[in-house]
């Protein structure tokens, strides 16, 4: 697997107020994904924060950094609230390895990326108000429905699952 091959997760999430959704889905994440990994850092530097409405979290697994990212897609302006979508991104970061390497490198962060996206979705098919949750990876074909889990992702390698460990 090349790191091009990346998870993700697209979602509706129906709450109220919708204004505070995104700090309170971020630290669900947070609180879920540290009972398994660990110390989970919460990276949301000011531009991300305030210009791009994107929140980060750094998660090591097996020495190994991951980070998940969570967006909301549409201007509110633009696009009524109930029809904006949220994208939640898995990737793999190495702060001293130069991103065109980091592209080359193939199946080093395969297992990582499958076990955090496993958890992940372990809590938000347990949240209420999300719908339409599925998963693809970074680059999908449009015109392919994702798939309803991370376990469901043509991988292409024969990894763990997070049950398994």
């Amino acid at each position: 697997m090349s790191v091009k091959k990346v998870p993700r997760a697209a979602f509706f999430l129906e709450v109220s107020p919708a204004q505070r959704a995104r700090e309170d889905l971020t630290h669900k994440l947070q609180l879920h994904l540290a009972r398994r990994f660990g110390n989970v850092e919460f990276r949301i530097p000011f531009v991300q924060r305030v210009l791009f409405k994107r929140s980060m979290l750094l998660v090591h697994v097996d020495g190994k950094g991951i980070v998940v990212a969570l967006a909301r897609h549409g201007i509110p302006r633009e696009v009524p609230e109930h029809r904006r979508e949220w994208d939640l991104a898995i990737d793999p970061f190495d702060p001293f390895v130069p991103m065109e390497r980091m592209l080359k490198m193939e199946g080093e962060y395969a297992t990582e990326l499958l076990l955090v996206s496993e958890h992940i979705h372990s809590l938000l098919i347990m949240l209420p108000g999300i719908r339409s949750l599925r998963w693809f990876f970074k680059g999908w074909d449009a015109n392919i429905p994702g798939v309803r889990g991370p376990a469901e992702l043509p991988w292409n390698l024969k990894v763990p699952s997070a049950t398994e460990t």
